[in-house]
């Protein structure tokens, strides 16, 4: 009987060890583990990478593995921590890695000690007469850390990395070279074209925000001489703004998510919008810490017609404004219309494409289907219109008529407008602002086929007009008027385009015609950039990322 029961033990023992021995198998070899960080450490590894050039290291990683991931960020944050921990590095040696986060294909990261009270700038040169060299002075972070942005990818980079005492005088120097593949989605070189203005262009860099359908959705950043710098990823879908908030660069990366970028390109934190997808346009409201975002509902028969708020302490997301609920009318108004290619199953009725918020928390969005820039107060408590910006005959024979101001002297009313800014003036008085506009100056719509449009005198449709414009309007809520103040004739765009304020001058972009422009302070074509035919961006800013790449630009 005993031995009965050892052998029934023994038994046993031995199905329970295969038994254990399976699950380990299956456990190791048949379930995904590409999002536990134990998995990730042993598949992220920083190496030397001969292609690039000598010394200069990459993240090498399972393709399971996404940059995206914030497990990820953190994972190779810590490796450059301990290599630069326990190895020294100076102006003599310091430790160079390409694009370790994925977050900008052509900038490399250097990690060195220098002395205090120096500074470091480098300039980037190609073997190509037709690329200036690119020079800039580094945002020091007190990290150790740097991001050289400006690589041009396709050619062997050369890299001078240069130490300056507080005169100015150079104490110290390091060369580098780094060669980076050519990107056949990308274009290295813009046209460009001179104005007539003697104004030299202000610094910074074009973003030319992709557009999926067209354009790889990436941001791509261009000089002043039209050279492409960086190229900012997306996943699907393009970044609608660039922020700097707290230190970090700020962007959409995707249709459902914001994230923050330190200046190293380490992507910290990330905020998903579950239910809700981005479009066109987003705002940081300060006072209250939170993004105000133009979405679509998921779900919803309608689109482009929500606010949501995002809570940058919490993540937490709220439904703000809905405008059916302030426009039933013209919801009711609206048709499907026979070509839906476009919007599908849903009623693109309002078409937000702007967002902008004054100083007293009021908004201001722009509605491409109605020509109408509208003003929204009140809106965390009870959302109401304030009042609207456009032509009458669109608000004819209905009960928002008395909410259009009252248009004060001639020109070209705003159609099929975009990117409605305010624009604040200290010598206005209380109650006044400016309000500039790209004014597209299209007369198609989608859901009023047989509005009249004979108000629009100048209009065209989607292809053939002769200009769209710059617009500056001077809104004055006391009188409850506005007045043309300022126009630029543009090249015609009926969508995808752009206007800014940025340094004392005006930054468009007509996308239709692909062309960026930058003109002076009296309106007077400075240089006009030209990107490829068979491409077509969504809009375009200028942007000088001083403390947060740049201590100061310094390219011509």
């Amino acid at each position: 009987m005993n031995k009965l029961k050892e052998h029934y033990r023994v038994i046993t023992l031995l199905c329970v060890g295969v038994l254990i021995l399976g699950l380990l198998i299956w456990y190791f070899f048949f379930v995904d583990h590409s999002d536990e960080e134990w998995w990730m450490q042993n598949h992220i590894a920083l190496q030397e990478n001969q292609e690039l050039g000598a010394s200069i290291y990459t993240v090498t990683k399972d393709d399971k593995i996404s940059e995206e991931n914030l497990t990820y960020q953190d994972i190779v944050e810590s490796m450059i921590a301990e290599q630069t921990y326990t190895t020294t590095y100076t102006m003599e040696r310091p430790f160079i890695i390409y694009n370790p986060y994925g977050t900008n294909l052509n900038a490399v990261n250097v990690y060195l000690n220098h002395e205090d009270g120096t500074t470091l700038s480098y300039s980037i040169s190609v073997d190509d007469e037709d690329i200036p060299d690119y020079t800039q002075t580094l945002y020091e972070a007190q990290d150790g850390g740097y991001q050289l942005v400006g690589l041009v990818a396709g050619y062997e980079n050369t890299v001078t990395l240069q130490e300056k005492d507080s005169e100015g005088k150079v104490v110290n120097e390091f060369v580098f070279t780094i060669t980076l593949p050519e990107r056949k989605n990308s274009q290295n070189k813009l046209e460009v074209i001179d104005g007539d203005s003697i104004e030299s262009l202000s610094n910074g860099l074009f973003a030319v925000l992709g557009n999926a359908e067209n354009y790889k959705a990436n941001t791509y950043l261009y000089d002043n001489n039209g050279i492409l710098r960086g190229e900012i990823p997306n996943d699907g879908y393009r970044t609608d703004r660039f922020m700097i908030i707290d230190d970090y660069l700020v962007y959409n990366d995707s249709k459902d998510s914001i994230v923050f970028v330190n200046h190293l390109g380490k992507i910290d934190r990330r905020y998903e919008v579950e239910g809700y997808k981005f479009h066109h346009d987003y705002e940081y409201d300060e006072e209250n810490n939170r993004f105000l975002a133009l979405v679509n509902k998921s779900g919803e028969k309608t689109m482009e017609d929500y606010i949501i708020t995002i809570d940058v302490e919490t993540g937490e997301v709220e439904e703000l404004i809905n405008m059916a609920d302030l426009l039933p009318e013209m919801k009711e108004k609206a048709v499907m219309p026979t070509d839906n290619s476009y919007t599908g199953d849903r009623l693109d009725w309002v078409h937000l494409n702007s967002i902008d918020m004054d100083e007293d928390g009021d908004v201001i969005v722009s509605s491409r289907e109605l020509s109408t820039v509208i003003k929204i107060k009140d809106i965390d408590t009870k959302p109401t219109i304030d009042y609207m910006i456009g032509d009458q005959s669109v608000w004819k024979d209905t009960s928002y008529a008395d909410l259009v101001l009252e248009k004060i002297g001639e020109g070209i009313p705003n159609a099929g407008q975009h990117t409605a800014t305010i624009v604040t003036d200290e010598k206005l008085e209380d109650g006044q602002y400016y309000l500039i506009l790209f004014n597209n100056n299209t007369n198609f719509t989608y859901t009023r086929p047989d509005f009249d449009w004979s108000s629009y005198p100048d209009s065209a449709g989607y292809m053939g007009g002769e200009n769209s414009y710059y617009q500056s309007y001077l809104i004055d809520e006391n009188a409850k008027t506005y007045e043309l103040v300022d126009s630029i004739d543009l090249p015609y765009s009926s969508i995808v385009s752009s206007v800014q304020n940025y340094n004392g001058h005006v930054i468009t972009m007509a996308g239709m015609a692909q062309t960026i422009s930058e003109y002076d302070e009296d309106g007077t074509l400075i240089k006009s950039y030209k990107f490829d035919e068979s491409k077509n961006a969504y809009r375009t800013f200028k942007y000088g990322f001083e403390d947060f790449w740049f201590a100061e630009s310094d390219e011509d």
